[in-house]
This record gives C-alpha cells, structure tokens and sequence, in this order.
C-alpha cells in the first residue's frame, strides 16, 4: 500500500471512529503499523480531523490519542527501524496546545469537553507520558476559560431576572397592602387576590406575606395556595 492510499484509508478510519473500544483499538492498530513510512502524514490526518469534525468527534480523538500514547509505551520499534513507535507521544507533546485549543474551544461551546479533557491531561501529567510542565501550563488555561464562563453567566443573571419581574417595588409592596386589606374585607375578591399572586411571589426581593390573624382564619388554606 502506498503512502496515498494509506492516508485515504485512514482517514476513513477517522471518520468512523466512535467512543466504543473496538473502533479505537483498530484505528490505533492501524497507525502502528504504518507509523514507519508514514507516521508523520498520518498525524496531520489526525489534527486536520480534530480541527474540522464536531465536539464529539474531537473528544473522541481525545481518547484515541490516549490509547494510542499507550500503545507507544508497550511497544517495541520494528526490527532495523531508525524511529521509535514513541514519536506519535512526541507529536502529541509538540502539539499539546493546538489539540485541546481545538477539543476545548472557548466559550461555552467548550464546556462539554472540558471535565473529560482535563481528566486526560492529568493522566498523562501523573504517568509522565507528556513532560508535567507542558501539562500545567495548558491545565491553567482550561481553568481559565472555565472562569471567564462562569464570571460571564454570572454578569448576565442579574438581567434575566430584572426581565422576569414586571413590577416594580413599589407595586410589588402596594399588592402586598391589597391583599391583606382584601382579606379581612367580609366581601373578598379572590380572583383579584388570585392575579396579584403570582407577581408578588416573583420579586426576589420581597417575601410574599402570610396573613393568618383570626378574622381570616377560615382563609388559610386559599392564602397558602395562591403564595
């Protein structure tokens, strides 16, 4: 087979590849095999898919690498081979940065990839596959980006919930008077109280009262409900 068809084939290899055992372990075997005459064309092959496919498939060419780092590890270079299988781990370590850019984008897109990512990482950080420096520097941003989410989210909840609330303060406190002069009135409009219910329970800064005195006594059980 020559380099062409290699490269052709195992791209289609790529395209396929799901999160099941035996979809890794062939295409792993796959780049082994060809690792001498065309470790280097197959490893572009692998960045181009991890640039190009969905966050799913990116994650899912996470854990080949993993797979095939180990692989690296356990075995021995071809007889009169110049190359050692461990390069692919070379490849992975040169290219570090790129590869978790491209699995863990920034912004929330990313978040889904994060947690799985980051196990890996400190994976290889603790068996020494990539150099732990390398490891830490590109941990510290994904802790960075997973801030900057969450400081973003957090800018925007207060502005969510002004929206929700279509009362103002004042509104909100001039309900509360009505509801408590409705119910001890002897002619109560419930479904007025009913409608003024629902506003006054939104406000997150004003606790809906609970008038239980013994003059609306008998209207416990309604106020509860409508709170």
């Amino acid at each position: 087979m020559d380099p062409f068809e290699v490269r052709m084939q195992f791209i289609a290899l790529l395209k396929r590849l799901d999160a099941s055992q035996q979809s890794i372990k062939k295409i792993v075997g796959f780049a082994m095999k060809f690792f001498p005459s065309c470790g280097e064309d197959l490893w572009d092959c692998i960045l181009e898919e991890c640039q190009k496919g969905s966050l799913n498939s990116r994650i899912n060419l996470l854990y080949l690498l993993d797979s095939l780092c180990e692989a690296c590890l356990v075995t021995k270079p071809p007889p009169g081979s110049t190359q050692t299988s461990a390069s692919y781990v070379d490849y992975v370590t040169r290219d570090l940065r790129k590869i978790v850019d491209s699995v863990v984008p920034e912004g929330r897109q990313g978040l889904p990839n994060l947690m799985s990512t980051r196990q890996i990482l400190e994976s290889w950080r603790s068996k020494r596959l990539v150099e732990p420096t390398k490891v830490d520097e590109v941990l510290a941003t994904l802790e960075e980006r997973r801030a900057a989410v969450s400081v973003n989210e957090g800018a925007d909840r207060p502005k969510t919930e002004r929206r929700g609330s279509a009362l103002s303060p004042e509104e909100i406190k001039e309900g509360i008077a009505f509801r408590k002069k409705a119910l001890k009135s002897p002619d109560v409009d419930l479904a007025a109280i009913a409608r003024t219910a629902p506003a006054i329970s939104s406000s997150p800064t004003q606790p809906t009262p609970i008038v239980s005195d013994a003059d609306t006594k008998h209207l416990e059980d309604r106020v509860t409900y409508w709170a």
